[in-house]
């Protein structure tokens, strides 16, 4: 049996499902069951959702209720993908974010060719009735390849920047994290610190100097992004720097302490250990505290990752290392940790007479 014709495009690298089916729906529904219930998955990526009508994503989410949800309509058009979304309408309620390719393209343009009045157009991400299902990025699995013209070659990391300013949910891709990893996390911290969500609204979004302006307003806080020659303007008034590189500076509401924030928003506690990494001679030694009486630190020192059972201290302590040995810190916050540093100790021992 070769079911109903299609209600979309047509993509001949998968299965194609009937979704007018109602065994086919019985059994997507199970699958999501499946995944939620038993496996423990928090929601779904659909693939290649032009291929069919929105309205099955809706009713399968509404039926298996997870926590988040994304489509992958590829399309330029930000009509189009306002469209999609009203489709997966439910009991009169969108049942669905999407990623914003609308944004995607317009990125490609402002960052890969400096042509900073293109961000006049920020796709569904500034659009304050559809912006909440925006999952903007700046390339994917997709995208992302040196093979691909639509690969974003050229000031990858302000165009991270940029998506971590504004509204809308910011989704990182992995390869840009593993080049321009320290960085990306500034802004991370920056954005949950001044409580940006993808609802905030935009203050202030112009061309300047050669270059183009970002203010974002959060619950604690606001952003400031500065692009291209609008890095020339110096520290905005009521501002403190957050993050700069080539052709982007990020700046944060004065007095607001964006390095030690939880995932939640939060300020926590920190470690504070008394040497930084380096090369020593014969052995080093140091003491790790945390910054406060109510603060619980849990570290390694075999470079993994510390967990809530690692070892854990609440008051200064002292270390003394005579091989090489990579320390890693963190802060125990609520049922995880939080604020992973890394300290890398090489000892030298050529050097000791």
């Amino acid at each position: 049996a070769r079911g109903a014709a299609d209600e979309g495009d047509n993509f001949d690298g998968a299965r194609d499902l009937d979704h007018t089916s109602l065994n086919v729906q019985k059994n997507v529904k199970t699958y999501e069951h499946y995944l939620i219930d038993e496996l423990g998955y928090d929601g779904f990526r659909y693939d290649m959702v032009k291929g069919y009508a929105g309205y099955y994503v809706g009713l399968y989410n509404a039926d298996s209720q997870p926590t988040f949800s994304v489509g992958e309509y590829w399309d330029s058009s930000a009509d189009n993908l306002r469209a999609w979304l009203e489709n997966t309408k439910q009991d009169d309620r969108i049942m669905s974010a999407c990623f914003d390719f609308a944004l995607k393209y317009v990125i490609n343009d402002a960052f890969g060719n400096n042509a900073w009045s293109a961000l006049s157009d920020k796709g569904l991400s500034a659009d304050g009735n559809y912006q909440r299902y925006s999952v903007s990025f700046v390339d994917n699995h997709d995208t992302g390849s040196n093979d691909y013209t639509g690969c974003l070659s050229n000031n990858v990391m302000p165009a991270n920047a940029f998506i971590l300013t504004m509204p809308g949910t910011p989704c990182i891709f992995l390869k840009h994290y593993q080049v321009y990893g320290s960085e990306i996390i500034n802004c991370i911290k920056a954005r949950r610190a001044a409580g940006i969500h993808n609802q905030s609204g935009i203050l202030t979004q112009e061309e300047s100097n050669g270059g183009y302006i970002l203010e974002t307003q959060g619950t604690r806080g606001n952003l400031y992004l500065q692009l291209g020659g609008a890095t020339a303007n110096g520290t905005p008034s009521g501002y403190t720097l957050v993050q700069k590189g080539d052709n982007y500076c990020l700046f944060i509401t004065q007095g607001i302490d964006w390095a030690h924030v939880a995932k939640d928003g939060t300020l926590i506690g920190h470690p504070v250990v008394s040497k930084e990494s380096g090369t020593f001679a014969g052995s080093v030694t140091l003491t790790v505290a945390p910054s406060d009486s109510e603060t619980t630190l849990v570290y390694t020192t075999d470079g993994s990752i510390p967990t809530t059972t690692s070892a854990s201290l609440s008051a200064s302590q002292s270390f003394t290392f005579t091989e090489s040995t990579t320390l890693r810190v963190a802060v125990l916050h609520g049922d995880g940790v939080e604020n992973v540093e890394t300290y890398v100790y090489t000892i030298d021992r050529k050097s000791v007479v």
